[in-house]
């Protein structure tokens, strides 16, 4: 099955997002570097043409509400 250009867009944002976390979580990054900035220069060159402010909120509230408690309440 081969993934559609927007499907690859949408993995690559939530890679680049993932790895902000993370080094927002460990400090390694300025504060003044933006979910936004970062993933913009995190993704591709050939896949910047598709990419939408909107498009990385979709992914940052998917992720964020993907997360739920252990015990699944």
């Amino acid at each position: 099955m081969v993934l559609t250009e927007r499907e690859r867009l949408i993995i690559s944002v939530a890679n680049a997002l993932t790895i902000y976390a993370i080094k927002r979580s460990e400090n390694s990054i300025p504060l003044s570097t933006t979910p936004h900035r970062f993933v913009l220069d995190a993704i591709p060159e050939s896949m910047r043409g598709g990419l939408t402010a909107d498009t990385v909120d979709e992914v940052f509230t998917s992720l964020s509400g993907a997360q739920s408690p252990p015990n699944g309440s």
